[in-house]
């Protein structure tokens, strides 16, 4: 999709076995500033996986993969941990909220994981970005699922990180919920400059996307 200089996040002739199974074998895949590729598959397919192979939380097993030039087979998990932690915004179907804190104080939690000196009137953007201005506040259990979704969305992206990997983020959200989220998500992303790579099994939901790939018999296409 880039040239190599333009790629954030590249996978090289990547393969992936899960319990004996060869989920995929030998996969490509580039993605630059501001594009966006929705990746489609059949439940069991390997997109979970794949998708955890480009945030670093399980590792090929052989190929590469690579943020911003860097191979990831060569960083420690202590590197590798803090590196996600700066590049990678992770959005999940399950919002994965801690139920103690509030919105806003969820959305800076990254930073204070990061040890760097929060921002609260950034992260209090992100909330009005995400279309919660006057909810920062509330903790999950007061925030109904798609308010809590777009809470995820502002954690994902309070690191400025160049990476978003959103897996099934509309999956637990109604219609209308579903269009919103994907719309923050997109807009964010476009705003930050950032690539964003997002699993589904809604072909609605991939076609809003620049492109599309599916990933069947270990291939993606």
């Amino acid at each position: 999709m880039n040239s190599v200089s333009e790629n954030l996040l590249a996978l090289h002739n990547t393969s992936k076995s899960l319990g004996g199974v060869r989920l995929f074998t030998g996969l490509d895949f580039s993605i630059g500033p501001r594009e966006s590729v929705a990746i489609l598959g059949e439940s069991g397919s390997g997109k979970s996986t794949l998708l955890h192979l480009m945030a670093g939380l399980e590792r090929p097993d052989q190929g590469e993969v690579l943020w911003l030039g860097q191979n990831l087979q060569t960083m420690s998990d202590d590197v590798l941990a803090m590196r996600r932690l700066h590049n990678i915004g992770l959005v999940f179907q399950a919002y994965y909220l801690m139920p103690h804190l509030n919105a806003q104080q969820n959305v800076e939690l990254p930073l204070l994981l990061a040890g760097q000196k929060v921002d609260h009137g950034w992260a209090a953007h992100l909330l009005e970005q995400v279309g919660l201005p006057d909810k920062g506040h509330r903790k999950p259990g007061e925030l109904s699922g798609g308010e809590q979704q777009r809470v995820a969305i502002a954690r994902a992206l309070v690191m400025k990180p160049p990476i978003v990997l959103a897996d099934e983020p509309t999956g637990n959200l109604d219609e209308k919920n579903a269009e919103i989220a994907l719309e923050v998500l997109l807009e964010s992303c476009q705003q930050a400059r950032a690539a964003l790579v997002l699993v589904t099994h809604s072909q609605h939901i991939a076609l809003q996307l620049d492109q599309q790939l599916n990933l069947a018999h270990g291939s993606l296409t």
